[in-house]
Protein backbone atom coordinates (compact mmCIF):
# COMPACT_ATOMS: atom_id res chain seq x y z
CA UNK A 1 0.00 0.00 0.00
CA UNK A 2 1.89 3.04 -1.23
CA UNK A 3 -0.72 5.84 -0.98
CA UNK A 4 2.11 8.30 -1.78
CA UNK A 5 3.85 7.63 1.54
CA UNK A 6 7.32 6.80 0.27
CA UNK A 7 9.18 3.51 0.30
CA UNK A 8 9.63 1.24 3.28
CA UNK A 9 8.73 1.38 6.92
CA UNK A 10 10.31 0.34 10.18
CA UNK A 11 8.69 -1.94 12.77
CA UNK A 12 10.05 -1.93 16.32
CA UNK A 13 8.97 -4.71 18.71
CA UNK A 14 8.70 -4.27 22.49
CA UNK A 15 7.73 -7.22 24.70
CA UNK A 16 5.88 -6.30 27.89
CA UNK A 17 4.08 -8.51 30.44
CA UNK A 18 0.86 -9.68 28.78
CA UNK A 19 1.37 -7.86 25.49
CA UNK A 20 3.68 -7.33 22.56
CA UNK A 21 3.86 -3.78 21.18
CA UNK A 22 4.84 -2.92 17.64
CA UNK A 23 5.73 0.64 16.68
CA UNK A 24 5.23 1.06 12.93
CA UNK A 25 7.13 4.07 11.60
CA UNK A 26 6.29 5.16 8.06
CA UNK A 27 6.15 8.20 5.83
CA UNK A 28 3.13 10.36 5.21
CA UNK A 29 2.27 12.14 1.96
CA UNK A 30 4.70 14.93 1.09
CA UNK A 31 3.99 18.44 2.33
CA UNK A 32 4.90 21.78 0.87
CA UNK A 33 4.98 24.71 3.26
CA UNK A 34 5.85 28.31 2.54
CA UNK A 35 8.80 29.65 4.49
CA UNK A 36 11.22 32.55 4.43
CA UNK A 37 14.98 32.84 4.32
CA UNK A 38 15.73 36.42 5.21
CA UNK A 39 13.57 38.57 2.93
CA UNK A 40 13.15 35.88 0.31
CA UNK A 41 10.10 33.63 0.22
CA UNK A 42 10.87 29.94 -0.13
CA UNK A 43 9.01 26.67 -0.07
CA UNK A 44 9.89 23.73 2.13
CA UNK A 45 9.10 20.32 0.65
CA UNK A 46 9.38 17.29 2.92
CA UNK A 47 7.83 13.95 3.87
CA UNK A 48 6.70 13.80 7.54
CA UNK A 49 7.06 10.57 9.50
CA UNK A 50 4.28 8.99 11.51
CA UNK A 51 4.33 6.24 14.13
CA UNK A 52 1.36 3.89 14.49
CA UNK A 53 0.92 1.47 17.37
CA UNK A 54 -0.13 -2.19 17.08
CA UNK A 55 -0.52 -4.15 20.33
CA UNK A 56 -1.04 -7.89 20.54
CA UNK A 57 -2.68 -8.73 23.86
CA UNK A 58 -1.39 -12.23 24.63
CA UNK A 59 -3.85 -12.76 27.50
CA UNK A 60 -7.05 -11.97 25.58
CA UNK A 61 -5.74 -12.89 22.10
CA UNK A 62 -6.67 -9.43 20.80
CA UNK A 63 -5.02 -7.03 18.41
CA UNK A 64 -5.36 -3.32 19.27
CA UNK A 65 -4.43 -0.83 16.57
CA UNK A 66 -3.92 2.91 16.87
CA UNK A 67 -3.75 4.60 13.47
CA UNK A 68 -5.39 7.52 11.73
CA UNK A 69 -7.04 5.82 8.75
CA UNK A 70 -9.37 2.86 8.35
CA UNK A 71 -7.29 1.56 5.42
CA UNK A 72 -4.18 1.38 7.65
CA UNK A 73 -6.21 -0.36 10.36
CA UNK A 74 -7.37 -3.00 7.85
CA UNK A 75 -3.84 -3.39 6.47
CA UNK A 76 -2.27 -3.90 9.92
CA UNK A 77 -5.01 -6.35 10.99
CA UNK A 78 -4.43 -8.45 7.88
CA UNK A 79 -0.62 -8.28 7.74
CA UNK A 80 0.00 -8.88 11.45
CA UNK A 81 -2.38 -11.87 11.37
CA UNK A 82 -0.62 -13.25 8.29
CA UNK A 83 3.00 -12.75 9.37
CA UNK A 84 2.66 -13.67 13.04
CA UNK A 85 0.01 -16.42 12.91
CA UNK A 86 -0.01 -17.42 9.23
CA UNK A 87 -3.66 -16.36 8.81
CA UNK A 88 -4.63 -12.92 7.43
CA UNK A 89 -8.14 -13.41 8.88
CA UNK A 90 -6.89 -14.35 12.38
CA UNK A 91 -8.25 -11.08 13.79
CA UNK A 92 -11.67 -9.66 12.97
CA UNK A 93 -12.57 -6.00 13.10
CA UNK A 94 -15.26 -5.27 15.65
CA UNK A 95 -15.99 -2.47 18.05
CA UNK A 96 -15.21 -3.59 21.57
CA UNK A 97 -17.38 -1.03 23.35
CA UNK A 98 -20.72 0.54 22.51
CA UNK A 99 -22.47 3.60 23.88
CA UNK A 100 -25.94 2.31 22.91
CA UNK A 101 -26.93 1.34 26.51
CA UNK A 102 -26.23 4.91 27.61
CA UNK A 103 -28.67 6.24 25.02
CA UNK A 104 -31.31 3.58 25.66
CA UNK A 105 -31.16 3.30 29.48
CA UNK A 106 -29.64 6.61 30.56
CA UNK A 107 -28.13 6.82 34.04
CA UNK A 108 -29.22 3.28 34.98
CA UNK A 109 -26.66 1.93 32.48
CA UNK A 110 -23.92 3.35 34.72
CA UNK A 111 -24.75 1.12 37.71
CA UNK A 112 -21.59 -0.63 38.88
CA UNK A 113 -22.55 -2.52 42.03
CA UNK A 114 -21.05 -5.67 40.52
CA UNK A 115 -17.63 -4.05 40.00
CA UNK A 116 -15.43 -4.36 43.07
CA UNK A 117 -13.74 -1.23 44.37
CA UNK A 118 -15.92 1.30 42.49
CA UNK A 119 -18.74 3.04 44.31
CA UNK A 120 -20.26 4.86 41.35
CA UNK A 121 -19.61 6.16 37.84
CA UNK A 122 -20.69 9.64 36.77
CA UNK A 123 -21.17 10.79 33.20
CA UNK A 124 -19.23 14.06 32.91
CA UNK A 125 -19.50 14.80 29.19
CA UNK A 126 -21.86 13.70 26.42
CA UNK A 127 -21.73 14.34 22.67
CA UNK A 128 -24.53 13.58 20.20
CA UNK A 129 -23.99 13.48 16.43
CA UNK A 130 -26.49 13.57 13.59
CA UNK A 131 -25.51 12.35 10.13
CA UNK A 132 -26.32 15.13 7.70
CA UNK A 133 -24.66 17.41 5.20
CA UNK A 134 -23.03 19.43 7.98
CA UNK A 135 -22.19 16.59 10.42
CA UNK A 136 -23.91 18.39 13.30
CA UNK A 137 -22.77 17.58 16.84
CA UNK A 138 -23.87 18.84 20.26
CA UNK A 139 -21.84 18.57 23.43
CA UNK A 140 -23.02 18.79 27.03
CA UNK A 141 -20.78 18.95 30.11
CA UNK A 142 -21.83 18.78 33.74
CA UNK A 143 -24.75 16.90 35.30
CA UNK A 144 -27.46 19.54 34.68
CA UNK A 145 -26.54 20.15 31.05
CA UNK A 146 -26.31 16.40 30.35
CA UNK A 147 -29.76 15.75 31.87
CA UNK A 148 -31.14 18.75 29.96
CA UNK A 149 -29.67 17.46 26.72
CA UNK A 150 -31.33 14.09 27.29
CA UNK A 151 -34.72 15.61 28.22
CA UNK A 152 -35.21 18.65 25.99
CA UNK A 153 -36.36 17.02 22.74
CA UNK A 154 -36.53 13.24 23.00
CA UNK A 155 -37.56 12.66 19.37
CA UNK A 156 -34.70 14.83 18.21
CA UNK A 157 -32.24 12.91 20.41
CA UNK A 158 -33.47 9.53 19.16
CA UNK A 159 -32.41 10.42 15.62
CA UNK A 160 -28.87 11.22 16.77
CA UNK A 161 -26.24 8.83 18.01
CA UNK A 162 -24.07 9.08 21.11
CA UNK A 163 -20.73 9.92 19.49
CA UNK A 164 -18.53 10.31 22.56
CA UNK A 165 -18.68 10.61 26.31
CA UNK A 166 -16.42 10.92 29.33
CA UNK A 167 -16.84 9.21 32.67
CA UNK A 168 -15.52 9.68 36.19
CA UNK A 169 -15.33 6.64 38.47
CA UNK A 170 -15.30 7.06 42.22
CA UNK A 171 -13.53 4.40 44.27
CA UNK A 172 -14.70 3.12 47.59
CA UNK A 173 -12.86 4.54 50.56
CA UNK A 174 -10.36 2.13 52.08
CA UNK A 175 -11.55 0.91 55.46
Amino acid sequence: MSKKRGVGCRVIRRDLPGEIRFLVQHGQPCKREPSRKGRNPRARFYRPEKTDLVIYDTINNELRISTSTISELRLYREKFGKHIFGDPEKFVYTQKYTLAPLKAEGASSLQCRDVGGIERVRLTELEYAWPCAFDHTEEAQGPRRIQGARDETPGHRDAGRVAACAFCGEKLAAS
